[in-house]
């Protein structure tokens, strides 16, 4: 009787556990889509900023910045990533209509993102015991070139309104291989690599841009983003 007990109990316990992992698991999906999330926007908005300072449209740059906020903010609620410090001095530099200077604390914040995305995730509680690299789902590294996407998709249009024809090609280049990777966990349904051995410029930037608007919406549903 004694051995069906503990028998039972290991089972349960067995159970427990498993049903822990689950619970450990989703948190931390949670975790890595929201941090995606708002990397994509933040990397945007940034890079987006600087195509505004070449036109020298300021009100477009003032436009910009309570969505940069509020991103950092909720990028350091919910991605364990705090960049608010960074984004309140590029807002004062902002203020101050100084174009080199804003374009410094543009170029610092992507690279504070970019070293914070570098290094492992951020410790915490919730997973503590859940072996983070063999964790199904999305990870770490997808994250780094979702940035790396968003930066480079943002700057293609800046490349394109100067002519820029030969950081174009090494855009287009980058971004499909961008896609490529990020097609494994997020259904991106678009071929630019194919497009590219074709030679059709003009497919090809379709295709990463319909690879680009797919790849925020889904960002955006596993978010919980309404």
């Amino acid at each position: 009787a004694n051995d069906l007990c503990q028998s039972l109990y290991n089972v349960l316990e067995s159970l427990r556990y498993e049903a822990e992992l689950q619970e450990q698991r989703a948190c931390y999906q949670a975790f890595l889509w929201k941090t995606a999330y708002h990397v994509w926007v933040v990397a945007g908005l940034l890079v987006q900023i600087v195509r505004e300072l070449t036109r020298e449209d300021w009100d477009a740059v003032d436009a910009s910045l309570p969505e940069a906020r509020e991103t950092a903010s909720a990028l350091a609620v919910d991605g364990a990533m705090d960049i608010s410090d960074l984004v309140h001095t590029l807002a004062e530099a902002v203020a101050s209509r100084d174009a080199p200077s804003v374009l410094r604390k543009v170029t610092a914040t992507l690279k504070a993102i970019g070293t914070s995305l570098h290094n492992e995730p951020p410790p915490a509680g919730e997973w503590q015991e859940l072996p983070l690299q063999d964790s199904p789902g999305l990870n770490w590294r997808d994250i780094r070139y979702i940035f790396l996407f968003a930066g480079r998709y943002k700057l293609l249009s800046l490349w394109q309104q100067l002519g820029e024809n030969k950081k174009i090609e090494d855009s287009l280049h980058l971004l499909a291989r961008f896609s490529s990777i990020l097609a494994g966990e997020i259904p991106l349904e678009s071929q630019p690599g194919r497009a590219s051995r074709e030679g059709e410029a003009t497919s090809i930037t379709s295709s990463i841009d319909v690879a680009a608007q797919n790849l925020e919406n889904s960002l955006k549903m596993n978010a919980g983003i309404a």
